[in-house]
C-alpha cells in the first residue's frame, strides 16, 4: 500500500479514529469487534494493534484487557487520508457533522 500498512491495519486506525481514541483515558479495547474482524481479515485485531504499536502508531493502555489509542495522530490521519479515507486533523470528524 502506500504508506506501507495493511487494509487490516487502516482499518483498525479507522476505528479508533472514528471513537475518538486520542489519549490514554479515551483508549478502545478491540475485543468489542474482534469476531467481526476475525470473519473479514482471518486475523486477531490485537496482532494487528501490536503491529501498529511497534509502527508508532498506536499506545497501549495495559489493563485486564489491553486497549489501544491512537498516539501520533499526524501519522494516522496521513495513513487514512492516503487509503481513501477522509481524516481531518481538527476537531471536526466526518462521522459527526451536524447538518442545519
Amino acid at each position: 500500500m502506500t504508506c506501507g500498512l495493511s487494509v487490516a491495519e487502516i482499518e483498525i486506525l479507522n476505528i479508533l479514529y472514528g471513537d475518538r481514541c486520542l489519549a490514554r483515558n479515551r483508549s478502545f479495547n478491540l475485543g468489542k469487534i474482534s469476531r467481526k474482524f476475525r470473519s473479514v481479515h482471518n486475523l486477531d485485531p490485537n496482532d494487528v494493534a501490536n503491529t501498529l504499536e511497534n509502527k508508532g502508531y498506536l499506545g497501549s493502555v495495559p489493563k485486564s484487557a489491553i486497549k489501544y489509542y491512537i498516539s501520533d495522530i499526524a501519522r494516522a490521519c496521513y495513513a487514512i487520508n492516503q487509503h481513501g479515507g477522509n481524516a481531518t486533523k481538527g476537531r471536526i470528524l466526518p462521522r459527526r457533522t451536524f447538518k442545519l
